[in-house]
């Protein structure tokens, strides 16, 4: 089977600059985007892959979830109540309403998926209900000499329901959400409501143990606090009994004494003072002036009475002296007489000074009593201020007793309360409704998973496929890569030979190798400048529709009127001549070595428009000595006799025969096969034509699949 492709948008431009003897192009930019057209081209051709992968995956799914046995669903919704509800006045709970938060709430749906709880739903339904679950090779048993049978029964339906039961918080509010499967829509009922039921009971009793356990406690704290309060109360009255008798009065009479007696000391302290003063004064003028002038100071009554004589005396005397003399026994004893006063007056002074000692030896005796007393009076106050300090301490602490007695007496009180009125953290908002249809297996939906993931599956099939396809893809990477024009790009085409190539182009109907096969016959003119042209076709490797293309534009071109010639130079693979012709064999290596002439090389065309040589198969045509003089005079001859000449030679990396034909050509078609000629092959060859010299180079792309060439948009055009 040959395969062909479609032409390029790109090479009209560059092989009308080559034609006009341009010595190079210009270079086709990169095109590095991902062409999803493309993709999407590629996944519909390879659509059988993916429709594939999707029925087996859907089939597989199906009969799977089919063959799995149903199970049925039960639901029911709590919610975590944080608003409390308080029948007396209370200021602490013993225990306290939850404070929920997101680690709480996750505590909580742990605790309803706990073996613990579930265990005690079993328990309370009766394991007997649950032996559906065992199947019908019941329970299997293990030595019970450790373990009852009916513990073992117990664990073994708690972790069968522990694998079907699913607890989530919903959304972001404090509802949770239980959910049981069991293969009983019944069982599945009842244990989804049990469950819920032994979760706040287990609340509420766990709440109730604890206040209990709280108004135990209080009970023999209020007992012991009592027993403090009585304590602390005798200590108190004792320890004012004490103070009482070592004080002998209370605190105010010797306070008030100590005032008193501090007064009299005062008193006493300035009577004593002021008698000194007038001891000093007293004594400083009798030292001074005299006894009598100590008599002129003094207010006393006797003193006063012998001034007054004195004074008298005096007067007397200074009378009698203008008359009497000194010794007149008159004056002598008015004399006598003042002296006896005088010492009279000396002797009272002296009594009078020793009157002054006496009181103030007498003041200072009180004085120093006086002293003693109020020393004695603070000492006893000191004491007595201390023991207040100690009292006052003992009326505190009996204080503190009996308000931590008040105290742990109202709180029994608000606790014995509220052992009465404990409630649960949780409430049942929508009880387990019977399950009508079963959960799982969900076939519809498992089968359509099934067919999701066939498709991804084949998707990626694909893609993996696209992705490791060699080769160019499209004409403009080719011409990125080459530099060079691709002059068409040939569609794939459903032939099995050189013949089949005729025929299709014989067809009266619309196809889009004629068109393209026309279109690259009307180009090569163009490219050459030349009426008569002699075509080359090459290719990196067999097998890259080269003998069908050389075929097709030979036809092309003699049924366009044009003389043409097909050469088949592919020794090594020829057969062109068995195809065509009715037994007729030409070996051109005859017409080489001079045995016939170009005529007689030459086959007539008997089921085709176009005439036919070659060499002989199987043999090495350069191997025999032609040079390229000899193939420049081949091609000029028939040149002569033809307009177009077609050269089918062999592939340029596996023989080297077509090097030389190449370099007397006039345009060189090197093929390169869509998807399978590797980049390296093309750029090799290429690059080998080149250092031998040959430039008029165009490119085909053959064997395209023109349900993913993005340029095939002609493909489904046809003539009415």
């Amino acid at each position: 089977m040959t395969d062909f492709g479609t032409q390029s948008p790109h090479f009209s431009a560059q092989v009308a600059g080559r034609a006009m003897g341009d010595s190079d192009f210009i270079r086709p930019e990169e095109d590095d985007r991902a062409d999803l057209s493309r993709m999407l081209r590629s996944v519909w051709v390879r659509k059988n892959i993916i429709l594939g992968c999707i029925f087996g995956f859907a089939v597989v799914f199906f009969l799977s979830a089919y063959m799995q046995p149903k199970k049925y669903t039960a639901h029911t919704t709590i919610m975590l109540d944080t608003r409390g509800q308080q029948f007396v006045s209370m200021q602490e709970q013993v225990v306290g309403d939850l404070k929920l938060d997101d680690a709480l709430l996750e505590s909580e749906v742990t605790v309803l998926r706990s073996m613990a709880l579930l265990s005690a739903a079993v328990e309370r339904i009766g394991l007997d209900r649950f032996d559906i679950l065992a199947g019908e090779d019941g329970y299997e048993y293990f030595d019970d000499s450790i373990v009852s049978r009916d513990q073992q029964r117990l664990k073994f339906v708690a972790e069968e329901l522990q694998n079907g039961i699913n607890v989530y918080r919903v959304g972001e509010s404090y509802v949770i959400e239980v959910s049981v499967t069991t293969i009983d829509p019944q069982l599945s009922t009842v244990v989804a409501d049990t469950l819920v039921e032994v979760y706040i009971a287990d609340q509420l009793n766990d709440r109730q143990a604890v206040a209990s356990n709280a108004t135990r406690w209080l009970s023999d704290q209020v007992e012991v606090a009592r027993q403090e309060v009585l304590a602390a109360e005798a200590r108190v009255e004792e320890f004012k009994r004490e103070v009482l008798q070592s004080s002998g009065a209370s605190e105010d009479v010797l306070e008030q004494q100590l005032g008193e007696l501090n007064q009299q000391l005062a008193l006493a302290r300035s009577e004593r003072a002021t008698e000194s003063a007038n001891l000093r004064q007293t004594q400083l003028l009798k030292d001074a002036q005299g006894a009598v002038a100590v008599a002129d100071s003094l207010d006393v009554p006797y003193v006063k009475a012998m001034r007054e004589a004195r004074q008298e005396l005096l007067r007397e005397d200074a009378s009698l002296s203008s008359a009497l003399g000194e010794n007149h026994p008159t004056r002598r004893n008015i004399a006598k007489e003042i002296a006896e006063i005088d010492a009279s007056i000396a002797q009272e002074v002296d009594n009078i000074m020793r009157g002054y000692e006496t009181r103030i030896n007498v003041l200072a005796s009180r004085e120093l009593s006086l002293s003693e007393d109020v020393s004695d009076l603070q000492d006893k106050l000191s004491n007595l201020s201390n023991s207040s300090l100690r009292l006052r301490q003992v009326e505190r602490e009996a204080e503190a007793a009996r308000l931590r007695f008040d105290e742990m007496l109202t709180r029994l009180g608000m606790t014995q309360a509220q052992v009465e009125i404990q409630r649960a953290d949780a409430k049942v908002i929508n009880p387990a409704s019977f399950p009508l249809v079963p959960s799982s297996p969900r076939v519809k939906l498992l089968t359509v998973f099934g067919a999701a993931i066939g498709m991804t599956v084949g998707l990626v099939a694909v893609l993996i496929i696209e992705m490791t396809r060699g080769g160019f893809a499209t004409a403009r990477q080719l011409e990125s890569a080459t530099g060079l024009p691709v002059m068409s790009a040939l569609p794939r085409a459903e032939v099995t030979s050189p013949k089949d190539v005729v025929g299709l182009l014989n067809s009266r109907g619309y196809h889009l190798l004629n068109e393209r096969i026309r279109q690259l016959r009307a180009i090569l003119p163009i490219a050459t400048r030349q009426r008569k042209n002699c075509y080359l076709l090459l290719s990196s490797a067999p097998d890259e529709g080269k003998t069908s293309t050389a075929v097709a534009l030979a036809h092309a071109s003699a049924m366009a009127g044009v003389s043409t010639i097909l050469v088949d130079l592919d020794n090594r693979r020829g057969t062109l001549q068995a195809e065509f012709t009715e037994g007729q064999m030409v070996d051109l290596s005859n017409y080489f070595k001079g045995e016939i002439t170009i005529d007689e090389a030459i086959i007539k065309g008997q089921k085709t428009l176009f005439d036919i040589t070659g060499a002989g198969k199987h043999q090495s045509l350069m191997a025999d000595g032609v040079n390229g003089e000899q193939l420049r005079d081949m091609v000029a001859e028939l040149k002569e006799r033809y307009d177009v000449v077609v050269i089918d030679a062999p592939p340029i990396l596996a023989v080297s025969d077509g090097l030389q034909i190449a370099t007397v050509v006039d345009w060189v078609l090197y093929l390169v096969r869509w998807r399978h000629t590797s980049e390296k092959s093309v750029k090799y060859g290429l690059d080998t034509l080149e250092n031998v010299g040959v430039n008029n180079i165009g490119l085909v792309m053959t064997m395209v699949d023109v349900r993913e060439d993005p340029d095939s948009y002609a493909q489904k055009y046809d003539y009415a």
